[in-house]
């Protein structure tokens, strides 16, 4: 919401910007004028505040002419000194609820914008807040400084709404589409229970993903990983939790990772619906998501950071065909270049490494399967067995059956 300060005076202007916390009533703009002219030309120009604040004798336009220039939106708190009175009962008339005497004192300009905040809508103060941002923060504990949506939820709550699944044509705030229904905060006839912000979270968390919110919090290495801007490493964390069953657990672990990645890397998200937000974290999708991400950006301007996106790729794809043209279309680069880059970079050919991956591939595949040198060829990029034998005869002096035979020898005398 926004608010708009006008008063002659320079002093009382800024006394009033800094008096009470704005953003903990839900402000996120509080202009201050001292020309109340200039306040006019922008009421009157389509400017529309959600609360003006107005001393009422000015030299230029008093604070009456300001009263009448509001729309029906924006609710006004008067000031003035004592001597006025009567143009404060003027201004009465003009619907003006609120009425402040000099010199104003924090808790009566806190009391007075606590009345006028009781005054707005559910719906119009919903208008003025990103679903997106909302959701986040009543279903997770990690952006739980924003004092604007703290005020929202309380607001929802103090006026009956709950969240559910909506029935069709009716109306609802926050909705978003999920599980092929349209979901959003309604108001009920019921007089709803008093719940604490974490009771709307475990209700909310309930009635969407039909599983309770846990107590779980991120864990550190996700957090680290992600402050770092480690994501090859954050893939892999990610790994065990898309593989498991959804749970309390892993689900709210999901949300707090994406909840906190999008904190920290909002371009990430750029664009995206919160039901598409989360999808992500309600099935296998977050890994892939963050793979396709990463295939398509630039993680960073250093050489070692392309580097290192590189090896990363390559430890996640060696299967799949790895030319320094599919490599460098990834980072966008220029094949050459990249291949010169890697080398000054890391003292070694971009070919070596990925040879030296594949090769460990097909060590432990020797010893931890009975697959035959064909299938393990495949299963690791090559199509022909027969160049995988000579590679690997250059690199550990032995053949891979060789090597299979003296390992399985080594284990029997252990």
């Amino acid at each position: 919401m926004k608010v708009l300060i006008v008063d002659d005076e320079k002093q009382i202007v800024n006394y009033l910007q800094r008096i009470i916390p704005w953003k903990k009533f839900g402000f996120q703009e509080v202009k201050g004028l001292v020309s109340s002219k200039e306040a006019l030309v922008l009421l009157t120009s389509g400017y529309q505040p959600d609360l003006l604040i107005t001393d009422i004798k000015m030299p230029e336009v008093s604070g009456l002419d300001l009263v009448q220039a509001i729309d029906a939106h924006t609710q006004a708190i008067i000031i003035s000194g004592y001597s006025e009175f009567e143009y404060a009962q003027q201004a009465i008339r003009y619907g003006v609820k609120e009425y402040l005497l000099k010199p104003i004192y924090e808790e009566e300009l806190e009391g007075a914008v606590t009345r006028m905040i009781e005054g707005v809508s559910a719906e119009q103060a919903a208008s003025q807040i990103d679903p997106f941002q909302f959701y986040l923060y009543v279903l997770t504990d990690i952006n739980d400084y924003d004092e604007q949506l703290e005020t929202m939820l309380t607001k929802l709550r103090e006026n009956g709404y709950e969240p559910r699944f909506l029935a069709e044509g009716e109306t609802g705030l926050f909705k978003l589409n999920w599980q092929n229904q349209v979901f959003g905060f309604v108001k009920s006839d019921q007089e709803m229970p008093k719940m604490t912000k974490q009771g709307e979270r475990q209700r909310l968390f309930k009635v969407l993903f039909g599983l309770s919110l846990s107590t779980n919090l991120l864990p550190p290495t996700i957090k680290k990983a992600i402050d770092q801007n480690h994501w090859n490493l954050l893939v892999e964390l990610l790994s065990p939790l898309e593989q498991a069953p959804e749970t309390q657990e892993t689900l709210t672990q999901k949300m707090q990772t994406l909840t906190y990645l999008y904190l920290k890397r909002p371009d990430i998200f750029k664009e995206m619906e919160i039901d598409h937000f989360l999808q992500l974290a309600t099935g296998p999708f977050l890994r892939q998501f963050l793979e396709k991400w990463m295939e398509i950006s630039v993680l960073a301007d250093s050489n070692e950071g392309i580097v290192r996106f590189i090896q990363g790729y390559v430890n996640r794809h060696y299967q799949q065909p790895l030319s320094l043209e599919i490599l460098g279309e990834l980072v966008h680069l220029h094949p050459v270049y990249l291949s010169r880059m890697y080398k000054e970079t890391t003292n070694e050919n971009l070919s070596t490494y990925i040879l030296t991956v594949r090769l460990e591939k097909v060590r432990e595949l020797l010893i931890n399967t009975d697959f035959s040198l064909k299938t393990i060829a495949e299963l690791v990029g090559y199509r022909k067995p027969q160049n995988v034998i000579a590679l690997f005869k250059r690199k550990y002096s032995v053949t891979p059956a060789q090597y299979r035979n003296q390992q399985k020898s080594h284990l029997k005398h252990h």
